[in-house]
């Protein structure tokens, strides 16, 4: 495993899930990488912001063969011109190369995009080989032929792959997207989706997952997008996104309203809307989908090649990178930076002496092995001055005394029955818990017998923080990792633990009922 060491500054010791935007750092062992792939002298380098008009540009040439690398670029230009202050968004290239090769590999939050112009992939591998794997990244809207380097990399860092799919690219040029014909229904209206809308799709979106509700409504807010609304009721009926490469996505159409063409008429409603941006349209559909195929093809869309989405596993680092919301994320401090960050515990010397001398062992480290070493801050924020810790850990014996008399059913079962099956569930089970910077227990849950989320517990005083959700998802992580699905038993009245589980992604999918019997006297 690798080795990790944290440091942290406090200047108050209160800190509530809103204000988790400090300082946090990881600096971890890796892997060499393999010196048959990697030079000494390769480094990821940030495009800056500036740049990123010219880099769009280089994807005009032989158009349209580099339309979505275009696209891809351009709908970060235009996102960074709604928001210069956009958390989790980063462009890296390889050795500065950008402007000779083409090769891009852009970082959203947990998404990642790549393209290259150089036909050997070779400058692609060696810049993904580099680039942090441990949180677990989606790979998305990869092309068929920048794929191989990505399956070459996830091979070699031997990392596990949550899902890989294939999707057929449906192309249109923008004059036909012009001359589309779009009918709208009788009794229904086309218009831009509210926020309360996009929750109803992200609810139905057969892609939903933890932070789809966040990215959905960034683009909902920021990108062309259409709704179809049936008029006498108010009620959205069909919808379509576009995505951050420019796809038509997340199209999809009410249950009670399909088989009546609402799906077509949403599809030629954006099209014709990215034309007016000047753009050519494409959509990408799930390789099975066939009605959906047939559908871009009825409407005139071409099939241009294939398109692959995956997402690998996280590792080591998630450990470190749980999400407060659905907006934070675990960021990578570059090298240049280590050493403005190392004299920040120049101040009331000595007291912060243990980080100043450990960067500074690392600086050197970094200059000589560049691949040794990792630092990583909470959504790039490294220069502010607070921290909060909480740690994960799976629950040990020297906590069930603590976990037994907060437990609700300690009242309604023997304690010899009770304790003991806190004891071997804590003992043979998969289990976490969250601990405070002094070392107190604060919420916990539990696995069962049958493997599901148990036993579910936050101290009174920590309540209403997110502790209770962090565990639930920690522990679904875990089980994951073990090659286990997760599941949960929620008495129905409890509303609350409902909305939880709910929140993170659990489906109901069946009630089951307990019975308690006694023995006749």
């Amino acid at each position: 495993l690798p080795i990790v060491w944290c440091y942290q500054l406090i200047r108050s010791s209160k800190c509530t899930q809103s204000s988790l935007n400090l300082l946090y750092i990881d600096i971890a062992f890796e892997d060499e990488p393999n010196v048959q792939t990697m030079e000494n002298t390769d480094r990821l380098c940030v495009i800056p912001p500036a740049d990123w008009t010219e880099l769009r540009d280089l994807y005009r040439r032989n158009w349209p063969e580099h339309h979505v690398a275009y696209t891809t670029i351009d709908n970060f230009v235009r996102w960074y011109e709604k928001d210069g202050g956009i958390k989790n968004l980063t462009i890296f290239c390889l050795n500065g190369s950008w402007r000779e090769d083409g090769t891009y590999l852009v970082v959203d939050r947990y998404q990642l995009f790549v393209y290259s112009l150089e036909r050997e992939n070779c400058v692609l591998e060696k810049a993904l080989h580099l680039l942090d794997w441990s949180g677990g990244l989606k790979v998305s809207s990869l092309l068929a032929r920048h794929r191989q380097p990505v399956i070459n990399v996830i091979t070699a860092k031997s990392l596990s792959k949550e899902y890989d799919s294939e999707t057929y690219l449906y192309y249109m040029p923008k004059d036909e997207c012009v001359a589309l014909r779009l009918i709208v229904p009788e009794g229904f209206e086309l218009r831009s989706l509210a926020p309360k809308d996009v929750r109803q799709a992200n609810d139905v979106w057969p892609n939903k997952h933890t932070g789809s509700l966040f990215l959905l409504q960034r683009l909902a807010a920021w990108n062309p997008n259409v709704g179809l609304y049936e008029q006498s009721s108010g009620k959205l009926v069909a919808w379509c996104f576009r995505l951050q490469a420019g796809a038509l996505g997340a199209l999809q159409v009410d249950e009670d309203y399909k088989r009546r063409g609402f799906g077509t008429v949403v599809t030629i409603a954006l099209a014709k809307q990215i034309a007016a941006l000047g753009h050519d349209c494409y959509g990408l559909v799930n390789a099975a989908n066939t009605p959906s195929k047939q559908m871009f093809e009825r409407v005139g869309f071409k099939h241009d090649g294939e398109a692959y989405w995956l997402r690998t596993i996280p590792t080591f680092a998630a450990y470190f990178a749980m999400p407060m919301d659905d907006s934070d994320q675990l960021v990578e401090i570059l090298h240049p930076d280590w050493v403005e960050l190392r004299d920040l515990y120049r101040k009331d010397w000595p007291k912060h002496e243990f980080a100043f001398y450990l960067l500074e062992n690392y600086v050197r480290w970094k200059a000589h092995h560049s691949e040794v070493v990792k630092c990583y801050s909470l959504n790039g924020n490294w220069r502010a001055d607070e921290t909060f810790v909480l740690k994960f850990e799976k629950l040990q014996l020297k906590n069930l005394d603590h976990i037994y008399h907060q437990w609700p059913l300690r009242d309604h079962i023997s304690y010899e029955a009770g304790y003991g099956l806190l004891k071997r569930l804590i003992l043979l089970n998969e289990s976490v818990g969250l601990f405070n910077e002094k070392d107190l227990l604060v919420s916990w849950c539990l696995s069962d017998q049958t493997g599901a989320h148990s036993d579910l517990q936050t101290m009174s005083s920590y309540c209403r923080n997110g502790y209770g959700r962090m565990v639930v998802i920690e522990l679904a992580k875990r089980l994951a990792r073990a090659g286990s699905d997760s599941k949960a038993y929620v008495l129905q009245e409890n509303e609350n633990s409902v909305r939880l589980f709910e929140s993170v992604g659990f489906q109901k999918i069946q009630n089951l009922h307990w019975t308690v019997v006694h023995k006749q006297r």
